[in-house]
């Protein structure tokens, strides 16, 4: 009796936790909202075309990814930002210090982000800014089914 009562418990929990693993993540995970949609995007063709993007605003938004791509941190940087994010939490006692200092860094690169989106949203007419909404919800719902 014992032994079977070990059984399903260790089956209903095997089985409960492969279907929180299975969950919705969203369209790239579950980091990323329904309404994101990296700016570079804009510049493709198809949706350079679909919101008929003029070569003005073309290259005022090519200039503004530009900039911000100048200023964007290196590769090696980003890689020794992730090290030291897996040193503090592979270590032994947590430093909170280090950890506030990081998270700053982290914090500082989410906000020079969220700034471009709306540099280059500030390109956009208003029928293009409704058109792009139209194509966010199209693409957030075909990834739902």
């Amino acid at each position: 009796m014992k032994s079977l009562f070990k059984t399903l418990t260790l089956s209903s929990v095997l089985l409960l936790s492969a279907q929180a693993m299975a969950g919705d993540k969203g369209p790239r995970g579950p980091m990323m909202s329904p309404d994101a949609f990296p700016v570079q995007m804009l510049l493709r063709e198809r949706v350079a075309e679909k919101l008929a993007l003029t070569e003005a605003q073309k290259t005022q938004i090519t200039a503004l990814l530009d900039s911000a791509k100048a200023n964007r941190p290196s590769r090696d940087d980003m890689k020794a930002k992730r090290a030291a994010f897996k040193a503090l939490m592979d270590a032994d006692s947590f430093d909170e210090n280090q950890a506030r200092a990081l998270l700053a860094e982290r914090s500082e690169a989410q906000l020079a982000h969220l700034k471009l989106t709306h540099q280059v949203m500030q390109v956009l007419s208003a029928e293009q800014k409704a058109t792009l909404a139209d194509i966010k919800h199209h693409r957030h719902h075909r990834r739902d089914e």
